[in-house]
């Protein structure tokens, strides 16, 4: 499987180093660049690329990092997000996850299987969520339209759902 892989970050040698691991991993990528320096000149394209995952890497700055993580979980959220950071990124790591982020590469100490590990993972795991959504939402709707009134208790026996009936 090739992977294709948006990658935003400041220099488009910024991408070598994923590019690099994927080829030692033995993985296929296309890699496409899209430089930002600061968020007043990031605009989504109204056709957003058809891609597997979105990299950004956080040399960008934190704050940038940040607003790219709100702005495009909500604009574009069938697309997996990751962080690449070179170091001491062990603290923001639930912040950027709690954002959005699948997962945090590490420029520079990650293998070439972790990254790509990694990126395949962040992949499925994101359409194993959407399938379950999906599954979730159409249960809903065929047990609010039950005549039969219908409650779903979790393990403690707390009401999760209960139809109008």
């Amino acid at each position: 499987m090739n992977l294709r892989i948006e990658y935003i970050g400041r220099t488009e040698s910024d991408t070598a180093w994923l590019v690099d691991a994927l080829d030692g991993a033995g993985q296929s990528s296309t890699v496409q660049f899209r430089r930002i320096d600061d968020a007043e000149e990031f605009d989504l394209p109204e056709d957003l690329p058809s891609i597997d995952v979105r990299v950004i890497d956080r040399r960008i700055g934190e704050s940038l990092t940040e607003l790219l993580l709100d702005v495009l979980t909500v604009a574009d959220p069938s697309v997996p997000l990751l962080i690449a950071a070179q170091s001491d990124i062990d603290k923001d790591l639930i912040r950027y996850v709690s954002r959005g982020a699948e997962d945090i590469l590490r420029i520079g100490e990650d293998t070439s299987e972790r990254v790509a590990w990694s990126l395949r993972f962040a992949i499925d795991r994101h359409e194993l969520l959407r399938v379950t959504q999906s599954a979730e939402s159409r249960i809903r709707s065929v047990v609010e339209h039950l005549r039969e009134g219908v409650v779903i208790l979790d393990e403690a026996g707390r009401v999760m759902y209960a139809n109008p009936a």
